[in-house]
């Protein structure tokens, strides 16, 4: 999967659209790396890097468990960091759409100075098969 590749979007809008909370987090993180890898990079252009960044939100948002993976501590901070990317303004607000959301499910993988003020400290995914059932 490479930005270049023709209809690169609609196969990542596929891919979004078919993850689910069942789909098990440990098949989908080596494709939130490769995504990261090859979207989301300094080499990469503004609007390709805007394009990695939310489709990694999207993930997230429809599987929350990602963000308590292997090694996905690490890429998060470092997708986080390009909320300070001055080139372009997509690509800040996509970092600020992706640590809005990790602030509000795991804020416990950030770093202490970017968990924010209004922080719930217990907060955590729920597991996988896990339900939240209301009375």
């Amino acid at each position: 999967l490479q930005p270049h590749q023709r209809s690169v979007t609609n196969v990542l809008a596929f891919l979004i659209q078919a993850s689910h909370d069942l789909v098990p987090s440990e098949e989908v993180e080596p494709i939130i790396k490769l995504i990261a890898n090859n979207f989301v990079t300094d080499r990469s252009g503004p609007e390709v890097m805007a394009v990695g960044l939310n489709a990694i939100r999207e993930l997230v948002v429809r599987i929350p468990l990602l963000t308590s993976g292997d090694g996905m501590q690490d890429l998060v901070n470092d997708l986080i960091q390009y909320r300070r990317y001055r080139r372009d303004k997509s690509v800040v607000m996509a970092a600020r759409g992706l640590l809005n959301f990790i602030r509000e499910t795991n804020p416990t993988i950030l770093a202490r100075k970017e968990r924010g003020k209004f922080h719930d400290a217990t907060a955590k995914p729920l597991e996988y098969g896990q339900v939240k059932v209301l009375d």
